[in-house]
C-alpha cells in the first residue's frame, strides 16, 4: 500500500530536498507533483520479477542504453521525483546520481 501526502497537509509542497531528509527505513519515498507517496518494500516475489525483468532488458539492449533497478531517480524538475522498478535510459542522459527527464523512444 502507498501513502499520499499531500502539500495541503504541510505549508508547502514537498521538494527534492525533503526527500533527501527522509530517513532510510527500507521504504520508497517518491515526489508527483509535490505530493509524498510512500511505499513499503517489496516482497521477495516483487525483487525475484524485477531481477528476472531486468536480465531480460539487459540481454536486449543496444550499447547505448542502459538497465538499471530501483533505486534510482528520474528528477525531473524539484516537485517530481519516481524511482521505477527497472528503468531503461540512454547512458548519454544519466548522470551519477539520477535521470533528469524520461524519454519515450517511437515504436519501430
Amino acid at each position: 500500500m502507498t501513502v499520499v501526502t499531500s502539500p495541503s497537509d504541510v505549508a508547502h509542497p514537498f521538494t527534492v530536498a525533503d526527500l533527501e531528509e527522509m530517513p532510510v527505513d527500507g521504504r520508497r519515498y517518491e515526489l508527483i507533483d509535490g505530493e509524498l507517496l510512500v511505499s513499503p518494500a517489496p516482497g521477495w516475489a516483487h525483487q525475484e520479477a524485477v531481477m528476472a525483468l531486468s536480465i531480460q532488458l539487459r540481454q536486449a539492449c543496444p550499447p547505448g542504453l542502459r538497465v538499471l533497478p530501483a533505486p534510482f531517480a528520474v528528477r525531473p524538475d524539484k516537485f517530481n521525483e519516481v524511482q521505477p522498478d527497472v528503468l531503461v535510459a540512454r547512458y548519454a542522459d544519466l548522470t551519477e546520481d539520477d535521470l533528469p527527464r524520461a524519454r519515450c523512444w517511437p515504436s519501430r
